[in-house]
């Protein structure tokens, strides 16, 4: 588990050299992550986009965007569901420390 996190983290801020996704597709992505709720305070949205945006370089980095897309409208997959919550605790501890880091 070490590890992977490890790996996603230096995925997540490495370059975006071999990104693939255009950026109709990433606004696409978005908007299917944005919950308006969330976003209650300009710190909230602010946090929010950040955490849409670690979700979308991560996925961008690995699958296609077409393969995210189909994945979002089937029935769960039980690999795909964990490596979700993997990567959303991941970026929720990125923004946190992030946040942490620069309060006054």
């Amino acid at each position: 588990m070490k590890k992977f996190v490890i790996a996603l983290s230096t995925l997540l801020l490495s370059s975006t050299a071999f990104a693939s996704w255009t950026q109709e597709q990433k606004d696409t992505f978005s908007e299917l992550l944005w919950v308006p709720e969330q976003a209650a305070t300009p710190e909230d949205t602010m946090n929010l986009v950040q955490f849409i945006d670690c979700l979308t370089k991560y996925y961008e980095s690995k699958y296609t965007f077409e393969q995210v897309h189909r994945w979002w409208y089937e029935p769960p997959r039980t690999e795909l569901v964990k490596e979700f919550v993997i990567v959303n605790a991941e970026c929720k501890r990125m923004i946190l420390a992030q946040v942490n880091s620069t309060s006054i």
